[in-house]
């Protein structure tokens, strides 16, 4: 599927994701989670924010992401973004084929990581 240097890992949870991704676990700690996950072509995740902010690294093809209130942006790989705290966002694989970033979000004072929200529609996945 893809030239990951990750294996695929399990499914992401359906609920939180449109289309198909992987989630490849990398280093367990009770202070943060850290993922390979893999993003088959227009994958995404729903909106969603993080209380303490998340760190991604793209390590093979292009990640689509986008700050509510912002155009879509792109990063290649080796390029990396840090999604500020509360910042409600998404991110996933363009249409031109699959994706690979590694995430690294820390847990808050409740040991969550995230705070899903809606999906992201075709029609913003595709402005």
């Amino acid at each position: 599927m893809t030239d990951s240097l990750f294996p695929l890992g399990k499914p992401a949870p359906a609920g939180s994701f449109t289309g198909q991704a992987y989630m490849h676990p990398l280093a367990p700690s009770k202070e943060l989670q850290s993922l390979a996950v893999t993003f088959e072509a227009e994958a995404r995740t729903n909106w969603h924010t993080h209380d303490v902010g998340q760190l991604i690294v793209v390590t093979s093809g292009t990640c689509v992401y986008q700050l509510e209130g912002e155009e879509p942006k792109l990063l290649a790989p080796g390029e990396a973004f840090f999604f500020e705290p509360g910042i409600n966002h998404w991110h996933g694989a363009t249409s031109d084929g699959p994706m690979t970033h590694i995430a690294v979000t820390p847990f808050n004072d409740k040991g969550e990581f995230v705070n899903w929200g809606e999906p992201v529609d075709d029609a913003t996945f595709k402005s």
